[in-house]
């Protein structure tokens, strides 16, 4: 099968004068049996050392380089669930470029800037504005800011993004495109301002971003792997689980304990007040006790899932008096009382869905 593979790469590589291969190992590849993944990585190494060869061959034949990508999970710990041997292809030199993650805003790219040091290998993280996790199907432009700016400031070679699927509806139909995809213009402005504003620190500066927690799940849904809520660990295709996400996290009813999430601002906020109009911290509640509470006792719930799943999921609305028993800090600074704003956010059964902060620039 290797050979086969090699061939078909290599022949393709003959037929077209483009610049490069990108082998995507994080779009649902079963590569291995369940558990086995790393017991076989030196076959999958050896694949990428012939794909390699072929491609230094072509590039060589036609005068300039022929690059090659791969696309893997997010961090070393899902690579090697995987059975990807990343150390070895970066010190082999056996890839160009790492596009790492799915549609996981944790990456970790200081983990890849350390295998690939002295490479000349560069790191381009990924994320997918379809498949992406669940409360944040299509992102909001927001959201993608803030991803984007915690991606450059840590470094990041560059941006990979993925199912961003939306053309412009007037070329479409000069084209005489009639898909749906082509009929939604809304969905065209989003896509367009995402591009227009990701592209670097300069160009997403003092424009407004929300920064969130990750949750676990996501992606394909229920349809491939396990839902938050009923949670039970993979045994193959990491990318695309979120498995080591802090979300959903279950609040400590005794109070002896906090509940601690990471949430990582890219924006050095404190470099300028003077331009910055309002910062937010939000959390979303959900608490089965009060399932039962009458609509003006509880803060109102909210949808969770829609889109990706079945079946719809929404969290069970807390009573309203639930701040006064919660308690916020940031780096140990107890922060004023929260307030119960309406239901825009989203959660799921018994947990603590995500911790967000949103940054409003005047």
């Amino acid at each position: 099968m290797t050979t086969k593979w090699r061939f078909f790469l290599q022949e393709v590589a003959e037929l077209y004068d483009f610049d490069g291969i990108s082998i995507d190992y994080a779009r649902v590849p079963v590569l291995f049996r369940e558990g086995t993944q790393w017991k076989h990585r030196n076959d999958l190494t050896d694949f990428m050392r012939r794909t390699r060869l072929a491609l230094l061959e072509v590039g060589k034949k036609r005068g300039r380089p022929l690059l090659l990508a791969a696309r893997v999970p997010e961090n070393l710990i899902g690579c090697h669930f995987d059975g990807l041997d990343v150390e070895t292809w970066a010190r082999e030199k056996l890839v160009d470029i790492f596009v790492i993650g799915v549609h996981s805003s944790n990456v970790d790219i200081a983990a890849f800037r350390r295998i690939t040091a002295g490479t000349g290998i560069k790191i381009y993280p990924s994320f997918d504005d379809h498949h992406s996790s669940e409360g944040y199907y299509e992102p909001a432009v927001e959201v993608w800011r803030a991803v984007a700016s915690n991606w450059w400031h840590q470094g990041a070679d560059g941006i990979h993004t993925f199912n961003l699927v939306f053309p412009d509806p007037k070329a479409s139909a000069k084209l005489g495109f009639t898909h749906g995809y082509s009929s939604r213009p809304e969905k065209w402005h989003r896509l367009k301002q995402v591009n227009q504003d990701i592209g670097s620190v300069a160009t997403l500066a003092e424009k407004d971003k929300l920064f969130y927690a990750q949750r676990r799940g996501g992606g394909h849904g229920e349809r491939v792997f396990p839902n938050p809520e009923n949670w039970s660990t993979p045994r193959h295709m990491y990318f695309n689980t979120n498995m080591l996400a802090p979300l959903p996290a279950t609040l400590d009813n005794d109070g002896k304990a906090d509940t601690l999430l990471k949430l990582s601002v890219g924006d050095d906020i404190a470099a300028q007040p003077e331009k910055l109009r309002s910062l937010t911290l939000r959390l979303l509640l959900s608490d089965p006790a009060a399932e039962k509470l009458a609509k003006e006792q509880s803060i109102g719930r909210a949808l969770v899932v829609g889109s990706m799943r079945k079946h719809r999921l929404y969290t069970t609305a807390p009573a309203r008096n639930i701040v006064k028993k919660i308690e916020l800090r940031i780096n140990n600074l107890l922060l004023q009382e929260p307030r119960a704003v309406g239901s825009s956010l989203t959660s799921i059964p018994d947990s603590l869905r995500w911790a967000k902060i949103s940054s409003a620039y005047a």
